[in-house]
């Protein structure tokens, strides 16, 4: 179960949040968050998601009680041609938190079955553990960044490949721990993201990926899936691919990928 007044008093003073708003159920953070009454520097959190928003309208499955589901609004001083910087920052932290929780626990783990699958999501055995879901409201500059953890759930649908920490460590997450921690993590890395020269999170994001030389399928949205190979990912935030009928880049949306081999 949730603290929220031990949330509170753990990170309202650390200037990357400054208001918290939590429900005790709602169909999606993300949604309450870009309301115009939620100031900027809000973490909107719930412990019990009915319709959590993904990437391309896709659900985010959460059982109540059992993992973190929230959203951060934040001003960020990014034009058009740099919101990917913002997926790298988020996801990347993200990533580093999850890898710490994994690290402190004493349990044992294959570190590098950990990685980010481009763009956002964070896999483990090419399993999804945590997907996070940034949207701009352009031109004001503000975004709202949805983030989904799989912590202590054990059942999945059928119908997604997910996995927990839990089941990866075989004990229980601290629910309140983890998250002032990842939330710490992102404040103290703030400034990252706010410089103008952007390539140390954007290496960080990429050398945490792992994929790079990995075959896969891709399905394109244009029509028909294929099998290929990741040539690179490149700092706008597109994905070189190599396919039989050449080499290509795409952006999120235009693709998605899955099936990732050796």
């Amino acid at each position: 179960m949730l603290d929220i007044e031990l949330i509170r008093t753990s990170i309202e003073e650390n200037g990357f949040i400054s208001h918290i708003y939590y429900f005790e159920e709602l169909d999606s953070t993300n949604t309450i968050a870009a309301k115009k009454e939620i100031p900027v520097d809000s973490l909107v959190i719930t412990t019990n998601q009915t319709s959590g928003k993904g990437r391309l309208d896709r659900k985010w499955e959460s059982e109540k009680d059992m993992n973190l589901t929230f959203s951060i609004k934040k001003f960020l001083p990014l034009s058009p041609t740099e919101i990917h910087n913002a997926v790298y920052y988020f996801s990347y932290y993200v990533f580093d938190s999850i890898l710490s929780e994994m690290q402190n626990s004493g349990s044992y783990f294959e570190k590098d079955k950990l990685f980010i699958k481009w763009p956002n999501d964070i896999m483990y055995e090419n399993k999804k553990l945590s997907g996070i879901l940034v949207e701009s409201k352009l031109p004001s500059n503000v975004f709202v960044v949805g983030i989904g953890i799989n912590c202590n759930q054990e059942i999945f649908s059928d119908s997604i490949n997910a996995i927990s920490l839990k089941e990866i460590l075989g004990k229980k997450i601290d629910l309140n721990r983890f998250l002032i921690r990842l939330i710490s993590n992102f404040s103290l890395n703030f400034s990252e993201l706010l410089s103008s020269d952007h390539d140390t999170i954007f290496e960080k994001w990429k050398n945490s990926a792992k994929i790079i030389g990995k075959s896969c399928e891709i399905n394109i949205d244009s029509g028909g899936i294929s099998n290929g190979k990741i040539i690179d990912l490149n700092k706008d935030g597109s994905i070189t691919i190599q396919t039989n009928s050449g080499s290509s880049k795409y952006h999120s949306g235009e693709i998605r990928i899955s099936r990732f081999g050796q």
